[in-house]
């Protein structure tokens, strides 16, 4: 085990520095914590002059490489065989993207190492110039590769798994080599102030930046994204194949030696020299470390990572593997997150609740995306998409129900388990709904009303209400909502709002309602004599003429019954015309009489 041995003067700056670090930064996320793992059967505990590590995209297959040997593992580090290539004082190794292909570098044999087999064989490239290798890198599928040495010696690239190498004329003190999924972008840094990148697999090369000495590069699997650490500095990155470079300027300014990244450079991760492993999963905004800084002297022996020659990341930046100079080989792992803790909840309505939860302290290493609540029983589900505290709500409950709630939060690398179930609430009852059998009546006043009958469709009703009020002879039952009774008074149609009601809202119905006055029943008697009267009380205009006519046929026969003397002179003879004319108007005026008695007969049939 190393320990760091720390100048008393620097003693009480340690003490804050670790207090900071545990009560002020944000709580631990992922890759705080690293774990020894455990080796081959051989030697399980066994600490290995480690200098370089490859993963698969996944992961899962893994290759360290030591002064003294390879081990392998196809378990994300679980378990580890040794591998046996023939040279030894091994440097870097690189990986295709499935693990099945392996470049080795090697400073003894002056030759460079490849398998094709997940590393169960070796074969020594023969047709690689003589120098002392030290830095590899490879595309996805192992098709294109690049190799380098130290102290200014030639950068050399493959197109052809390792067939035939070709040198780019660049010379420098090479400490990394990066190459995009696809092979066509290569990129390269050196101590002595460079930065090359060709996005050409190789055939042209450009010196990007020759500010700073850098000490490792990784880049995305599309070849856009690169990150960068300065040997004593801080972390660059580009987003444009190298074009242009920018430091991340949250990155702490550290002693770093390598560098990765995931697939699109979210998740970083840097060694350093006794200082810890840094990384971030938000593209270098924030930064944590698995140790206080500086490091003080009582720090965990698993958190001791020294001396960190390679570190190496899965595609999706949920495992991390670390190789310190010296040390056993170390792994961490982001996970889903921790519980978060149940708050309080309340009914919202008669098919939903609130649930209210507190954020867990750490979130397993990728930031928490969402929290779920889920009620008992049923199993009725509401979420909400964010990374902290908050309140859920949850719709398609049962109405005057009991539930629980539990809540789980959510990552990129899984769901959490179920935090403590929440107090008991009930729903509210459901809206109030009824239909009445009837909405309409008309009664003759005095007569009892049939009424209606009332059916709930909905939630229970608490009460009931009408409105205008009752007339006078009903009754409202509040409780029942039916209208009774005997009306007393004649009233023409009113319309009634019969309101029901509960706790949750209300709902009407209108019943209309007309009083009618009793029919009055006439004497036939009577009746007869008022129609007789209403048949002659029309001849009233002619009856002078009636009683006229009458008068002088009365004078006509009294003056023909008393005989006259006979005059001396010849009687006139009446007027023929005014006795015709007089005649005419008589018979007219009977004729009209008649007339309209008949026409009076008529319309009464």
């Amino acid at each position: 085990m190393y320990r760091v041995k720390i100048n008393r003067k620097f003693w009480f700056t340690s003490v804050l520095s670790f207090l900071f670090t545990s009560f002020f930064l944000p709580a631990a996320l992922a890759f705080d914590t690293w774990n020894p793992v455990t080796g081959p059967v051989s030697n399980p505990t066994g600490t290995r002059q480690w200098v370089g590590m490859s993963s698969s995209s996944d992961g899962t297959r893994l290759a360290a490489s030591a002064f003294e040997e390879v081990w392998l593992s196809a378990d994300s580090g679980l378990t580890w065989t040794v591998s046996n290539p023939s040279n030894g004082n091994y440097r870097q190794i690189a990986s295709s993207s499935d693990g099945s292909k392996l470049l080795l570098a090697s400073s003894n044999s002056t030759k460079l190492e490849r398998s094709t087999n997940f590393g169960a064989s070796w074969v020594t490239l023969t047709n690689t110039v003589t120098q002392s290798w030290h830095k590899v890198a490879s595309s996805a599928d192992g098709q294109v590769l690049a190799a380098a040495g130290l102290h200014g010696t030639t950068l050399y690239f493959s197109t052809n798994s390792g067939a035939g190498w070709t040198s780019t004329g660049v010379n420098a003190n090479w400490n990394a080599i990066a190459i995009s999924d696809n092979g066509a972008t290569i990129v390269a840094v050196a101590g002595d102030r460079a930065i090359y990148v060709s996005t050409d697999s190789g055939a042209t090369w450009s010196n990007r930046d020759s500010a700073r000495n850098w000490s490792d590069v990784s880049i995305s699997n599309d070849g856009t994204k690169m990150i960068a650490a300065v040997g004593e500095g801080q972390i660059y990155k580009s987003i444009d194949s190298g074009t242009t470079w920018t430091v991340l300027a949250n990155s702490p300014s550290r002693k770093y030696i390598p560098v990765a990244c995931s697939s699109d450079c979210s998740t970083i991760l840097a060694g350093t020299n006794w200082q810890g492993v840094y990384y971030s999963s938000d593209s270098g905004e924030s930064w944590y470390s698995s140790l206080p800084f500086p490091v003080p002297d009582g720090a965990p022996a698993t958190a001791q990572i020294g001396w960190v020659n390679d570190v190496a990341v899965s595609d999706d930046g949920s495992k991390a593997f670390a190789s310190p100079y010296g040390q056993r080989l170390y792994l961490s792992a982001k996970a889903a997150p921790p519980a978060p803790t149940i708050g309080a909840v309340s009914a919202t309505g008669a098919t939903t609740a609130s649930v209210s939860f507190t954020a867990p302290a750490t979130n397993g290493g990728s930031a928490i995306t969402s929290y779920t609540a889920t009620s008992s029983p049923g199993g009725i589900t509401g979420s909400i998409l964010q990374s902290g505290s908050g309140t859920i709500n949850v719709t398609g409950l049962t109405p005057s129900t009991s539930y629980t709630f539990t809540v789980k939060a959510t990552n990129s690398i899984g769901t959490s388990s179920a935090s403590s179930a929440s107090a008991s609430i009930t729903t509210n009852v459901g809206a109030p709904a009824f239909t009445l059998s009837s909405s309409t009546e008309s009664k003759t006043v005095n007569t009892a009303i049939t009424g209606y009958t009332i059916t709930s469709t909905g939630g229970a009703i608490a009460s009931y209400a009408i409105s205008p009020a009752a007339p006078t002879g009903l009754t409202f039952n509040t409780t029942t909502g039916l209208l009774t009774g005997t009306p007393t008074a004649v009233a023409s149609a009113t319309a009634y709002t019969i309101t029901a009601t509960n706790a949750t809202s209300s709902t009407a119905q209108t019943f209309t309602l007309t009083v009618t006055a009793v029919p009055v029943v006439a004497d036939p008697e009577a009746t007869r004599r008022a129609n007789e009267q209403r048949e002659w009380g029309d001849l009233s205009s002619v009856l002078p003429l009636i009683n006229e006519l009458l008068k002088e046929m009365e004078e006509s026969s009294m003056s023909t019954s008393t005989p006259k003397k006979k005059s001396s002179t010849v009687k006139a003879k009446p007027n023929t015309s005014e006795v015709k004319k007089s005649e005419q108007e008589k018979a007219k005026v009977k004729n009209q009489a008649k007339a309209k008695k008949n026409k009076k007969k008529y319309e009464k049939k």
